[in-house]
């Protein structure tokens, strides 16, 4: 997928296809209001995907330089 491509929001499946991870772990953050920011449009959940990548960035474990 192109950045042109990239969706603006992705719903809980999407996520949680791209991140490997369980719909059932992407729930728990939210409704813990934990980890990944989110959005609510109106009954929706939905994750911002500029939001998303920001938040992996500032995630990243970075290697000690000695």
């Amino acid at each position: 997928m192109t950045k042109e491509e990239k969706p603006k929001f992705v719903d809980k499946k999407k996520l949680a296809e791209w991140l490997g991870l369980s719909v059932y772990t992407i729930d728990t953050w939210v409704s813990q209001r934990r980890e990944i920011p989110f959005v609510r449009m109106g009954d929706r959940v939905m994750f911002d995907v500029a939001d998303v990548m920001d938040w992996i960035d500032m995630n990243k474990v970075r290697p000690i330089v000695h």
